[in-house]
C-alpha cells in the first residue's frame, strides 16, 4: 500500500511547475489603466506600464499624423527614441518631412535636403539608414549631426516628422506691459530665439501695431528677440492669449531628431504618391492597396 505520508508531514513542500513564462499581476495601476482604455501587456513591467498610461495624456491619440502615430505605437509598445543629434554653428531650420530632411538658412548655400524615403527604377522602396542620413547632415554647411548609440542601421523613414521651428499656441500672457514669452507658461526662459513676424495675439487694439524700438503710444508693441521679451505701450484690459514661433536651432544649440517604432504617412500627399503609383514593384502593390482603400472602404485622410 503507497504511502502518502511525505504529502502530510508539516515539513513537506509540493513544488508547482514552472512555466517559464512571465504572468502579470494584476494591481492598482491595471485599474488606472483601464479608466484610460489601456491595458497592460502581458509580461510588462509595471514601470513601462506607467509610462504608456502617461503617454495617453501627454500625447494623445488623434487624427493628425503625430496622433496617429502615438496611438498605434502606443498599443504595440513602441515607444520614441533619439536617432540623431544635430548642433547648429548658425540660426538654421530644419524640417524631417514624410520623404526627405530639409536644411534652410544663413550660409547653407541655399535649401539642402537628405532623403530618408525614396523609390528606385523599378519602383522599389529605398530606405536609407540614420547612419547614411547622418553623413547627409554633415555634408551641410553649419551642421554637425551625430548618430545615437547603437542606431546608425534604423531605417531612417522612423524618424518623426518635426521641426526646429515650434509654434506655441495659445499661450496666455500675464496683466503687465513687459513680460518674456514662454515664461508665465512655463516658468522658464523657452529655448532659443522667436522668430520675427510669427507673433499674433487675441487683443488687437494693446498689440495692434509692432514697433522696432521702445513702444511710444497706445497700440504699439515690441519684441526684443535677445530676451524674447515683449514690451507693450498700455495695460490689457482682460486676459489676452498669444501664438508665436521660435526656433531651437541657433548657433551652439543642439536638437535632437526623434524616430518612433510606428510610420504614418499621409497617402494625399503629392510626393508620398509618386512614391506609391509605380508602374512596377512595390510602387503597383501600394497603388492595388491605396485604390482598395479609397473605392471599397470609403477611406480618405487629408484633402
Amino acid at each position: 500500500m503507497a504511502s502518502y505520508s511525505s504529502y502530510t508531514t508539516a515539513a513537506a513542500k509540493i513544488k508547482l511547475p514552472i512555466s517559464g513564462e512571465r504572468r502579470n499581476i494584476f494591481t492598482k495601476i491595471d485599474d488606472h489603466g483601464y479608466f484610460a482604455s489601456l491595458e497592460r501587456i502581458e509580461g510588462e513591467s509595471v514601470t513601462n506600464f506607467k509610462v504608456r498610461m502617461a503617454s495617453v495624456y501627454t500625447r494623445p491619440a488623434n487624427a493628425t499624423i503625430r496622433g496617429l502615430t502615438d496611438g498605434i505605437a502606443r498599443e504595440l509598445n513602441l515607444g520614441h527614441q533619439e536617432l540623431i543629434s544635430v548642433a547648429s554653428s548658425g540660426s538654421l531650420r530644419l524640417d524631417v518631412g514624410p520623404e526627405f530632411i530639409t536644411v534652410s538658412g544663413a550660409g547653407t548655400g541655399g535649401k539642402k535636403t537628405v532623403d530618408i524615403v525614396d523609390v528606385d527604377v523599378d519602383g522599389y522602396w529605398v530606405l536609407p539608414t540614420i547612419g547614411k542620413v547622418v553623413s547627409g547632415l554633415n555634408n551641410i554647411s553649419g551642421i554637425t549631426a551625430t548618430t545615437t548609440a547603437t542606431m546608425a542601421v534604423v531605417p531612417a523613414v522612423l524618424l518623426e516628422e518635426q521641426s526646429s521651428y515650434v509654434t506655441e499656441y495659445d499661450e496666455q500672457i500675464p496683466p503687465v506691459t513687459s513680460f518674456r514669452l514662454g515664461y508665465y507658461k512655463y516658468g522658464q526662459e523657452i529655448a532659443g530665439t522667436v522668430v520675427s513676424g510669427t507673433v499674433f495675439f487675441t487683443d488687437d487694439v494693446t498689440f495692434a501695431t509692432e514697433v522696432a524700438g521702445a513702444p511710444a503710444e497706445a497700440g504699439q508693441w515690441s519684441l526684443n528677440q535677445a530676451t524674447n521679451t515683449v514690451q507693450a505701450y498700455s495695460l490689457p484690459t482682460a486676459p489676452v492669449n498669444v501664438i508665436y514661433t521660435h526656433s531651437i536651432l541657433e548657433s551652439g544649440m543642439t536638437m535632437s531628431l526623434i524616430g518612433n517604432g510606428v510610420k504614418v504617412m499621409n497617402l494625399m500627399l503629392s510626393g508620398v504618391q509618386n512614391m506609391l503609383f509605380q508602374n512596377s514593384g512595390i510602387g503597383a502593390t501600394a497603388q492595388n492597396i491605396v485604390d482598395e482603400l479609397r473605392n471599397v472602404d470609403n477611406a480618405f485622410w487629408g484633402e
